[in-house]
């Protein structure tokens, strides 16, 4: 293969591609300018204002049906009683009896669903950072050997430097020679 024709192709198919283009463009540009203007004596603008109309009817109503879509969507549930009344008034399926608890168990799953929230979520949030847990000994001890690091490098930088650095500092200013 030559890639030489292999460029020339695809420049022909990007001509070709802008071409159609640029005719899809002027022609909703005209379309647009006889709505404006009100003319319609032009056929071929007729049928594509008629095209542009058809696509925006079409988009209106897949809008539409979108919409129907989410409200299904978003709607609130309906408890099994409202669809299936004979499965409630049923006394024989324990099943049924199982899955609706009596309202004394309502009112204690409620209060223990209450203290779990107020407990994993409120306290902590309203008392901030100061209802944090103790730390753990792992944790102090790598506290304390970052605290031993720390005060090893002050002392350190109080050191004077060494004798040999101290004299080799001194010398070049002592001695200055001739000039000085």
């Amino acid at each position: 293969m030559n890639p030489n024709d292999i460029l020339g192709e695809t420049i022909e198919k990007g001509q070709k591609t802008a071409k159609q283009a640029v005719s899809t463009v002027t022609g909703v540009v005209k379309t647009a300018v006889g709505q404006i203007a009100g003319d319609s004596g032009n056929q071929t603008g007729a049928n594509e204002a008629n095209a542009a109309v058809s696509d925006q009817q079409q988009t209106v109503s897949d809008k539409a049906q979108t919409e129907e879509l989410v409200k299904e969507l978003y709607a609130p549930s309906k408890p099994q009683n409202a669809k299936n009344p004979q499965s409630s008034q049923n006394p024989q399926n324990p099943a049924s009896a199982k899955s609706h608890p009596k309202p004394e168990e309502q009112a204690k799953l409620a209060s223990i669903r209450q203290k779990l929230h107020d407990e994993v979520y409120y306290q902590p949030l309203i008392q901030g950072q100061k209802a944090k847990r103790e730390e753990r000994p792992a944790e102090k001890v790598e506290k304390e050997k970052k605290q031993e690091t720390r005060d090893l490098q002050q002392k350190e930088a109080k050191k004077p430097a060494p004798i040999a650095v101290q004299r080799a500092q001194q010398t070049a200013e002592k001695f200055r020679g001739v000039s000085g």
